[in-house]
């Protein structure tokens, strides 16, 4: 495996994840007006930054740039559990 592969495999499916615990944590809540716009507007941000992070990431692995935008994605899903 190169290793400009293993971010992928290790975060890319760990951000699927988190991003479906956050769908089914902002559907369960009854602290959203309106869900759906929570839920896209968040999945949007989130993933954005994830995917962004993970091709600079895997493109210049020294670079602590896409690490930093990935653990931002992972942040603003964590902002879900609020």
């Amino acid at each position: 495996m190169t290793p400009a592969l293993r971010p992928w495999l290790l975060f890319g499916p760990a951000a699927l994840a988190a991003a479906g615990i956050a769908v089914a944590l902002t559907v369960t809540s009854d602290h959203e007006k309106d869900p759906e716009l929570a839920i896209a507007l968040g999945l949007f941000v989130s993933l954005s930054f994830v995917v962004a992070g993970l091709i600079g990431w895997s493109r210049r692995p020294y670079n602590r740039t896409g690490m930093l935008m990935v653990a931002v994605g992972f942040g603003i899903m964590v902002g879900a559990l609020v």
